[in-house]
């Protein structure tokens, strides 16, 4: 308010003074005014009465609907990468190979122990030691589940893709004779077949989101100014979050919405905001660069308004944000 006051207020003060009261007009002072009067009539009248392109921006983020994270379900040393990092991959197809010297030797001595109890069952029926072939046989029960608990352990030293993707494996930069722990995290498989572009509108432009207003977005790639995605169709979520959809967003990741400074997931934001969730058409986005977690910005066109009017809702916005209620 006090830069308003410097740069416009007081200017306007020493104009009014001068044309009223300043001796050196003389006889001349009613055209002055008049002049004046038409001249500020014509700079001003625009300003109240013809209407200007409206617009505000939102950042967000491309998301694919099909992402699985690819988890170790045995524990094992990397033996083998199979497919390079970021490769095409079909549903089933094999990422990863690991190795377990002690799953071998457990697999190695469950399967002589079976065949040593399937041995003594088979002696103790021959020689009519009826009383303990219940008990050698419970046993080699419990040997057989063990050794398909085992076999299956077996298997899943292969990592195998969940469905068709891209394999974006995990920060390590190589994988190969690392110890990995069951359940860690051996990257994911990312369709991109179909991406939705999650729009991060906040508090102070929710209210066109529900004013009835026709919107008119389009989403603009960073580096790929030559075209924009213009969508057809989007879904406003019914209510408003404070939990960001991606961290690529945030501050932390070097993204333009404030966070949390003790949140070290890079989620939390400051302020509260409203997500519009954008479906991407990708016959329209063919020769594009879109992949997940890539940020974007999105530009809503509203109806033209006087910019006198504009600036009058950014001011009470201001006022809002400044002093709230």
């Amino acid at each position: 308010l006090f830069c308003v006051g410097l740069y416009f207020l007081a200017p306007l003060g020493k104009l009014l003074r001068y044309l009223m009261h300043d001796p050196k007009l003389g006889r001349t002072r009613a055209r002055a005014s008049t002049i004046t009067a038409v001249l500020v009539l014509a700079i001003l009248a625009p300003l109240f009465f013809l209407p200007a392109p409206r617009s505000f921006r939102a950042q967000g983020v491309f998301v694919a609907p099909e992402q699985t994270a690819q988890t170790a379900r045995t524990a094992g040393f990397v033996s083998e990468v199979m497919i390079p990092p970021l490769s095409e991959v079909r549903e089933g197809e094999t990422l990863i190979k690991l190795e377990n010297p002690d799953l071998e030797l457990l697999y190695t001595t469950t399967q002589q122990r079976i065949d040593q109890l399937k041995t003594q069952l088979e002696e103790a029926r021959q020689s009519s030691f009826l009383q303990i072939t219940g008990a050698l046989q419970a046993q080699l029960r419990a040997a057989i589940l063990a050794l398909q608990d085992i076999t299956n352990d077996k298997e899943d030293l292969v990592l195998r893709a969940s469905h068709d993707g891209r394999w974006i494996p995990p920060e390590q930069t190589r994988l190969e004779g690392i110890w990995v722990p069951k359940g860690a995290s051996l990257g994911e498989v990312v369709n991109e077949d179909r991406f939705r572009f999650l729009a991060v509108v906040p508090q102070e432009h929710a209210s066109h989101l529900f004013s009835g207003v026709e919107l008119s977005p389009n989403i603009r790639l960073r580096g790929q100014a030559t075209r924009d995605l213009t969508p057809e169709t989007w879904e406003i979520l019914p209510a408003s979050l404070s939990q960001l959809p991606s961290a690529a967003l945030g501050w932390l990741a070097g993204g333009g919405i404030q966070t949390e400074a003790e949140d070290r997931t890079g989620l939390a934001a400051t302020e509260t905001f409203y997500i519009v969730d954008f479906p991407i058409d990708m016959d329209q986005a063919e020769g594009l660069t879109i992949y997940d977690s890539m940020t974007a910005t999105t530009r809503f066109s509203l109806p033209p308004e006087p910019l006198a009017l504009q600036w009058w809702h950014r001011l009470q916005q201001l006022f809002q944000r400044s002093l709230p209620i």
